[in-house]
């Protein structure tokens, strides 16, 4: 069956939202994507997007204010806000008569697990959440490498000042682990991951020791590794079935 992907893309609190989804899939649950730093939402022609929709998922996919078409300034707390806004967005119900979604899930790949592991720890709505390689803080040492290089090739899209760049500074996940307790998580990540320590996934997967029967720690042989890599088959039914 020929999915006929249908694609809105909404402002709303200044947040510029893309959503996929489809009249001939009933729509159970919605995830929202967050991305890395630099990057960009996925769109309507990504499998990942069809693949999500195939299994009753509306697919959300912000942009952080700051960038893209994005409203505001960019810094930590307003990339936070930026997902609060999504999910007030689908809470209003207006995005199409047969949205209805019992939950909504995120998923965030390299900064962007970051993002939603701290929202989720402020939002008791959120239940589950899908972190692939995610950074537990930022150093001075990457905020300048990442400012230069978004400075070279992603300004047009990516319009944050320096001293924006140093609100990551505040990042700093251990001090939140104990408040994602109530949550699910299914923590991804690259063994030879050079880029983001591997060693931040099993270290909130270990200090949530009482959630291991439900949280999930997947570790590949892969080196750094973003939401794309919910396309492999075998991880995506994985995730599908942690899902239910």
């Amino acid at each position: 069956m020929e999915l006929k992907i249908k694609q809105l893309r909404i402002k709303h609190n200044g947040v510029v939202v893309q959503i996929y989804y489809s009249l001939r899939v009933k729509i159970k649950k919605a995830i929202i994507f967050a991305y890395g730093l630099p990057s960009a939402p996925l769109n309507k022609n990504d499998y990942l997007v069809g693949n999500f929709i195939e299994k009753g998922f509306l697919v959300a996919c912000p942009q952080y204010m700051g960038t893209y078409d994005s409203e505001g300034e960019f810094s930590l707390d307003n990339c936070v806000e930026s997902i609060n806004a999504t999910i007030d967005l689908l809470n209003l119900n207006k995005i199409a008569p047969e949205f209805n979604a019992e939950e909504i899930v995120l998923c965030g790949g390299s900064f962007g697990a970051s993002i939603v592991l701290l929202c989720a720890s402020k939002e008791k709505e959120i239940k589950k959440v899908i972190s692939i390689a995610v950074p537990l803080n930022w150093t001075e040492k990457d905020i300048k490498e990442e400012s230069e290089f978004i400075e070279k090739l992603w300004k047009y899209t990516h319009r944050i000042k320096k001293n924006n760049f140093k609100t990551l500074l505040r990042m700093d996940l251990t001090k939140i682990i104990s408040d994602l307790e109530d949550k699910k998580l299914f923590l991804i990540h690259g063994k030879n991951d050079k880029v983001v320590d591997v060693k931040n996934s099993f270290a909130i997967f270990n200090a949530l020791e009482k959630q291991q029967k439900t949280n999930r720690l997947l570790i590949l042989e892969e080196e750094h590794i973003g939401c794309g890599t919910l396309c492999n088959k075998n991880i995506f039914e994985e995730v599908i079935e942690w899902l239910k």
